[in-house]
């Protein structure tokens, strides 16, 4: 729903997944963006046209862009701000638990 769509930014799971989509689709990323440079590179072609254009020229890369991008996964993204933010999760669960277990401690007999 519409109204839970802004818990992805607080799972670890969405930036691992937008890492290893990175590292694993890249050479997809590479092929798309070649086909939009040949396809732009005639200069003739309305930009409306370019999409479906695209999708006659080389049709399996569009396919698999759009599903990446249809997972929250942008071809121009970088996988340095998706490992900052595991890192970060890594270590803040790490001090609520360490915090949670001291809380706890204190009425252990």
């Amino acid at each position: 729903p519409l109204s839970l769509r802004w818990l992805k930014w607080l799972c670890p799971l969405y930036y691992g997944m937008t890492m290893m989509a990175l590292s694993e689709f890249s050479e997809i990323v590479d092929r798309f963006q070649d086909c939009e440079e040949e396809v732009s590179a005639n200069g003739t072609v309305p930009v409306s046209n370019v999409t479906e254009l695209m999708s006659k020229k080389c049709p399996g890369a569009v396919i698999q862009v759009t599903a990446l991008r249809s997972q929250g996964v942008n071809e121009n993204f970088f996988w340095w701000p998706a490992f900052s933010m595991c890192c970060i999760f890594f270590v803040g669960f790490r001090l609520l638990s360490v915090y949670i277990l001291w809380r706890k401690s204190r009425f252990v007999h």
